[in-house]
């Protein structure tokens, strides 16, 4: 099964799942601080060996990693293709919902892959915070 494919089962739309696998590259090579993930690892982070609590996931695709440990996600239920980091230390945290952590980060995974080298994007979700104006 090709990445785009198994991209649609996961419940993203056909346009979506062909730009998310665009920006995939062929192989991991770390470029930066957040990053795509090759798509053998965006199956593996999605997979149950991972282990991430798949109900706090709800709605979101992991599609790579910040340099912390954050996750790059991208959102097929609400702001569908909208990028976001999901922080890592609220994965496992019972009484947080995930979606009010997450930080937006792009308006599209094409997006994120052409600004995350800009200067002032955010790293990470505590970086985002740090350099957004959030108010």
């Amino acid at each position: 099964m090709v990445i785009d494919e198994w991209l649609q089962a996961q419940g993203l739309p056909k346009e979506l799942a062909q730009e998310v696998s665009a920006c995939l590259p062929k192989r991991q090579v770390m470029r930066g601080c957040s990053d795509f993930e090759c798509a053998e690892d965006v199956l593996e982070l999605n997979g149950q060996e991972a282990g991430f609590p798949r109900e706090k996931l709800e709605g979101f695709l992991i599609v790579g990693t910040c340099f912390n440990g954050d996750l790059v996600a991208v959102d097929y239920r609400e702001k569908v293709g909208h990028m976001y980091y999901l922080p890592h230390s609220s994965l496992w945290d019972e009484e947080k919902d995930m979606r009010s952590c997450a930080l937006e980060v792009a308006e599209s995974p094409t997006d994120f892959e052409s600004r995350r080298f800009t200067k002032g994007f955010p790293e990470d979700c505590y970086g985002g915070v740090c350099e957004l104006d959030l108010g």
